[in-house]
């Protein structure tokens, strides 16, 4: 093969950086456009002079449209997991933008009375989680509903909507309970259609195991 002259030889060169430029810019353009849909207004489609309330409102509609429990119960692992992925963006968005606009979230105060009945159901749902799957499950519920209800009411939240789904939400929207938290408590309500449960009992047990761990985290922030 005959040798390029220096003509070709620049040509190949220009044709090499040009490529590289393109591709650069490529790059740069898509980091961009990722950087700007992270932006925190935008993951909820609100504009950063919007009213907290208008945001908070917003932020509100789009966890209960993209949260996994909305989903049929035989959706599949991968569609779960993307709705999932959206609620802990939108989660994040919307504590950045309280950190932004510099709002300290308000804390409960709970006694360690408060919690009594949450714990004692937890135990009697741990010691039947081996027999008897369906009173585990049962007992699960109650301290979930419990633990929910009396953040929601320490928190001062009284007078809304009573709906489960809609206390944890609050309790969620308010920065008291993580994302992680709110799918382990909408789990236990997901867990007391599923049957008896008998057919599920090493799921149950596991389930009843991962409660009681969120239950310890809640204790341990907020008992006074």
């Amino acid at each position: 093969m005959p040798p390029m002259t220096p003509l070709e030889a620049f040509a190949l060169a220009l044709t090499g950086a040009t490529a590289a430029l393109i591709a650069y810019s490529l790059q740069r353009t898509r980091s961009d456009r990722n950087r700007a849909s992270e932006w925190p207004f935008s993951v909820l489609g609100v504009n950063p002079d919007d009213p907290l309330d208008e945001i908070k409102k917003t932020y509100r509609s789009l966890v209960k449209r993209y949260h996994p429990d909305t989903l049929p119960q035989d959706a599949s692992p991968q569609v779960r997991r993307l709705y999932e992925e959206r609620l802990i963006k939108l989660n994040t968005a919307y504590k950045t933008i309280l950190s932004i606009r510099e709002v300290e979230p308000k804390k409960p105060t709970v006694g360690e009375e408060m919690l009594a009945p949450v714990e004692e159901m937890l135990r009697l749902a741990k010691n039947a989680a081996e027999n008897d799957a369906r009173k585990a499950l049962e007992n699960a519920y109650t301290a979930a509903e419990t633990l929910v209800k009396t953040l929601h009411n320490s928190m001062g939240l009284v007078g809304r909507s009573s709906h489960y789904y809609d206390l944890l939400t609050d309790l969620m929207i308010n920065d008291v309970i993580t994302v992680e938290e709110f799918e382990v408590l909408a789990e236990a309500r997901r867990y007391t259609s599923m049957g008896n449960g008998r057919e599920h009992a090493t799921n149950v047990h596991n389930f009843v195991e991962k409660l009681w761990e969120v239950y310890l985290k809640i204790r341990r922030r907020y008992i006074r």
